[in-house]
């Protein structure tokens, strides 16, 4: 029989920010070299079929991992959680195909860049999907990274100079730049997608199940699809294998793996601000090994896009220094109870007593004020589920003010 846990509801496992900063600094070095892994793939095999591996050899080896693992601490999945790791899975499978693809078709700029612009599209979809507001100034980042956008896309049909000779529309239309700038696009808004989800379940379900599960449908995805599109998938020789397993193991198992850690413990916003790094690191890897430089005109966009990224999404950064955190977003409440010093919370998945003393119920509603949430979680130190309590249970368990003091009010 499960024990009562420790009053305090904040977790001895729960990681500092310094620590999530620092992996994410990992994460971002190891992805830096997807770009240039792709292009030394891409003169052995098409676009689909180095995606379908780099998932699948991913997948494979965390499979054995996740079976012992399974048999020490078995995972609950509901079926609604199911389901979304299913839609992570093949935006996943979505974004990488179109990616890669672009690679194929544009500059490693270009498309590192157009696809980095995730974060603009996570800031915005983030009130719709989770709950987290958008300050004004996110607007301001999204018309920078428009204008950025529409800046490469010129330097992929225009010469540089003033007036800008350009093809053409009906040869704007056939560009193959430009295509590889649409995929890349098309790439970025799974991935804004797919860290979305992942920062709603990744406060329900397990690290590892997690992205075993969706790394495998993900590859289950590619390979369908090049099979669709009739091409091999077997018969490739030792080098493009090699490639094939490096980007499993650093752009995919470290960077794209730790990125789903972070989320647990970070909001969205900071955490694909993040990716910032990456094409960053692709436009100076791509100079250096590929003596690819962009031309003045593209620089500028990418100028614009970066710069666009980091105010954006700068602006739904919030503190992760704090122990106990809150978290925007829908769920249903667990049961609570009032008590003199707090209140109790019964946990969800394990039915365990998480006790909230007042100087937490107090920090709790501070941080809603601030972020403007309407929930805020609370994770039980028997099976770290996270529970969300409603800004109203909060309200009600809040001790009473003493004369003359203020009242707690609800941010609007």
């Amino acid at each position: 029989m499960l024990s009562p846990p420790a009053t305090s509801n904040a977790p001895p496992a729960s990681p500092s920010a310094g620590r999530v900063y620092a992996a994410l600094a990992v994460a971002v070095g190891s992805a830096s070299f997807a770009s240039i892994l792709i292009r030394w793939s891409q003169p052995y095999a098409p676009s689909l079929v180095i995606a379908a591996y780099r998932l699948s050899i991913a997948a494979l080896l965390l499979w054995p991992i996740l079976l012992l693992r399974r048999r020490q601490h078995p995972a609950r999945w509901r079926a609604a959680e199911l389901g979304m790791t299913v839609i992570s899975g093949t935006l996943l499978a979505l974004h990488f195909g179109t990616w890669i693809s672009s690679l194929a078709h544009t500059s490693v700029a270009s498309s590192a860049v157009l696809v980095a612009t995730a974060p603009l599209f996570v800031a915005l979809l983030s009130p719709i999907t989770i709950g987290e507001r958008v300050p004004p100034r996110l607007f301001g980042g999204l018309a920078l990274g428009l204008l950025g956008m529409l800046v490469i896309a010129s330097s992929d049909v225009c010469a540089p100079g003033w007036p800008p000779q350009c093809v053409s529309p009906a040869a704007v239309l056939d560009s193959e730049a430009l295509l590889g700038d649409l995929l890349a696009l098309a790439g970025a808004v799974a991935m804004a997608g797919y860290l979305l989800i992942g920062r709603s379940l990744r406060h329900r379900v397990p690290l590892l199940p997690y992205i075993t599960l969706t790394y495998t449908v993900a590859a289950i995805g590619l390979i369908g699809a090049a099979s669709a599109f009739q091409l091999p998938l077997t018969g490739y020789p030792v080098q493009a294998l090699g490639l094939f397993a490096l980007l499993a193991i650093f752009p995919q198992l470290i960077a794209h793996s730790t990125y789903n850690w972070a989320v647990r413990h970070a909001a969205a916003a900071p955490v694909a601000l993040t990716l910032l790094g990456e094409p960053v690191g692709a436009i100076l890897l791509a100079a250096l090994l590929l003596n690819e430089r962009p031309e003045a005109l593209e620089l500028g966009g990418v100028t614009l896009i970066l710069v666009g990224i980091w105010f954006g999404a700068r602006s739904g950064t919030r503190s992760t220094s704090s122990a106990w955190r809150s978290h925007a977003g829908a769920g249903t409440p667990p049961s609570t109870s009032r008590r003199e010093n707090g209140m109790q919370i019964r946990c969800q998945r394990c039915s365990s007593t998480v006790n909230l003393r007042k100087e937490e119920i107090a920090f709790a509603l501070e941080e809603l004020k601030k972020s403007g949430g309407r929930h805020y979680d609370v994770r039980c130190s028997r099976c770290r589920h996270s529970n969300r309590v409603s800004l109203d249970q909060l309200q009600r368990a809040a001790p009473r003010p003493a004369a003359g003091e203020g009242t707690t009010e609800e941010s609007g």
